[in-house]
């Protein structure tokens, strides 16, 4: 990047240049091309006094230091720019130089009179020191006579104080005379409590082995008595473990009484199906001639549904998948979920025919904040309490667990829904969601939880 020069544009050097150049083809002041044109010592001398740069503000010598620094006979455009820009960085730095001499002339002047002062102030000061040299003597002369005064007050002082002293004396030997009597009483008293203690001590370990005998022959009576009722105790356990034993040698029998009577029921059960089975085409042709079967899945087609859905007119809410843009739920599997205050958060889950009758349980850990759930099949977008099944977590509760069972709703959609509810230290609630179906068990399967626990 070109820099400018401090005064003199670009533009002005290149006329400068071209003023005083001299072309390798023509003669002085012809130049038109600067590329071709140079600068002699002799016309960078004219072009300084041209600027009244030399001798005003630089010497020669120093101007012709400057255009030989560059070991060129003549300058081209590019040498004469920097020789320029040399010359004003000289005449810049000779200014700043001057001025600075200048404010160290005003300086040097500042600590002149400074100095002056400072002589003002000792000669004025040595005259008054021998105006005070006749109070000084003068005042000699009073301490003298103070001091002789406050000698003989001393001596009269010390005469007194010596007096004293002795008086303190005596009073200190006499105290000191007290103080040991009081000592030699005090060591007297001290043998006689001592003699005292050591006699209670004797009497007190007399007491003692006494307590300890008795202690001893409690103790062996506790455990005389500790070993009888151990007996007594393993004397216990031994008749119910006889007994326990007793009737689990009944369990067989009655497992095998209940397996027959499980395999007579199921045998029945098995008859009856076959017979519904061959009943089911009739059923479905009438149910596909009345419009009822449309839309329904085609793992549902069974039995056992149009049954229930003949006889249950809300099953068919059920069957219907009524928000297909919920997100589903997988059964055993957490879900994180987030949810504004006064907001719901909803979800869809879906009860197969294999499940049979069971209980559907929901769990909500909750991480941050308060919420309610709300579990059922309703067909409003808002849950209701007719509709739903509620609950509500309490304040500082952080797991709620729903067990939710319907005798009439064994299959179908679900919808659960997630009520942020109102805090007043947080705006939202944090939670993690999840569901899992039990099965109800059958008879036979108790008996054999039963046969286990036996």
């Amino acid at each position: 990047m070109e820099v400018r020069l401090s005064g003199i544009d670009d533009a002005r050097v290149l006329v400068l240049f071209n003023k005083f150049a001299i072309g390798r083809t023509s003669r002085v002041g012809l130049v038109k091309d600067a590329s071709n044109g140079l600068v002699t010592l002799e016309a960078w001398l004219n072009c300084l006094k041209h600027l009244n740069y030399v001798p005003e503000k630089m010497d020669e010598a120093d101007a012709i230091e400057i255009f030989r620094s560059f070991r060129q006979a003549s300058l081209n455009l590019g040498f004469f720019r920097s020789s320029l820009q040399m010359i004003v960085r000289k005449i810049a730095q000779s200014d700043l130089v001057k001025e600075r001499r200048k404010r160290f002339s005003h300086f040097e002047q500042m600590q002149n009179r400074q100095l002056l002062r400072e002589l003002d102030d000792e000669v004025s000061s040595r005259d008054r020191l021998v105006k005070m040299k006749d109070r000084f003597y003068k005042a000699d002369a009073t301490f003298r006579n103070l001091m002789e005064e406050r000698k003989k007050k001393l001596t009269e002082r010390l005469a007194y104080l010596k007096q004293k002293h002795d008086d303190q004396i005596r009073h200190v030997e006499a105290y000191r005379e007290r103080i040991e009597e009081e000592k030699r009483l005090k060591a007297e008293k001290k043998k006689e409590i001592h003699r005292e203690l050591m006699e209670k001590l004797a009497r007190d370990k007399e007491q003692q082995a006494a307590i300890n005998q008795f202690q001893q022959a409690v103790k062996e009576d506790l455990k005389m008595r500790h070993l009888e009722q151990v007996a007594r105790s393993q004397e216990y356990k031994r008749s119910k473990l006889m007994a326990k034993l007793e009737k689990k040698a009944k369990v067989p029998l009655e497992m095998a009484s209940h397996k027959a009577a499980f395999r007579e029921e199921q045998a029945m059960d098995h008859f009856h199906w076959k017979i519904q089975k061959d009943k089911l085409e009739v059923v479905k042709a009438d149910l596909r001639w009345k419009g009822k079967l449309v839309g329904l899945p085609k793992e549902l087609e069974s039995y056992s549904v149009l049954r229930s859905f003949l006889h249950n007119q809300k099953l068919n809410a059920c069957l219907d998948d009524l928000s297909p843009e919920l997100p589903p739920v997988q059964e055993g599997e957490w879900i994180p979920g987030r949810v504004e205050k006064d907001l719901i958060s909803s979800y869809k889950l879906f009860l197969s025919p294999d499940s049979g009758q069971c209980t559907l349980r929901i769990e909500l850990k909750l991480l941050q904040g308060l919420a309610d759930v709300y579990v059922g099949n309703g067909t409003l977008p808002f849950p209701t309490q007719q509709e739903y099944h509620w609950s509500s977590c309490g304040l500082g509760a952080k797991r709620l667990a729903i067990q939710f069972f319907d005798h009439h709703f064994m299959l179908g959609y679900f919808y659960i829904s997630v009520l942020g509810t109102k805090n007043a230290f947080q705006s939202c609630c944090e939670y993690e969601l999840r569901w899992d179906c039990r099965k109800l068990q059958s008879p036979l399967a108790e008996v054999g939880d039963m046969s286990k626990t036996h």
